[in-house]
């Protein structure tokens, strides 16, 4: 496991929504997360809220794939469409680099529901992202 698997692992917030890493290479990164009753609003889908943060998160760890040691990525700015009702079992976010930098990296993400063998984009995502130092505590 890479050092950037252990320190997602670690995220407080990613292990209270039960994400799991499916795949992270090189300005890549799959995420997933089951679905449950909770993460619905008021019509019974996938809270639009819910697929921002996989998709951010998904963005966020692409990015960091290319950081320099030393340093990590923050969001600093997102744009999600959400294109149709979100109904599944699961949650896939896709994400990859669209431009790597030394101080911002531009990211995009792809959100699908998977029920049984069936795949459907819910959500699409474009999010840029900073470079900055790791803080000292």
């Amino acid at each position: 496991m890479t050092e950037l698997e252990e320190f997602i692992k670690k995220i407080p917030f990613l292990a209270h929504i039960n994400v799991e890493l499916v795949s992270i290479k090189e300005g890549y990164c799959e995420i997933l997360m089951p679905i449950s009753k909770i993460h619905f609003q008021q019509n019974g889908f996938v809270h639009a809220g819910v697929q921002s943060t996989l998709a951010d998160h998904a963005c966020g760890v692409a990015a960091a794939t290319i950081a320099p040691e030393g340093k990590t990525i923050l969001s600093i700015e997102f744009k999600m469409n959400m294109l149709r009702p979100a109904v599944g079992d699961q949650l896939i976010a896709i994400a990859k680099i669209v431009k790597g930098g030394k101080t911002i990296v531009v990211t995009e993400a792809e959100v699908f529901t998977i029920k049984g063998n069936e795949r459907k984009m819910v959500s699409k995502m474009q999010a840029t992202m900073m470079v900055v130092d790791i803080p000292k505590n």
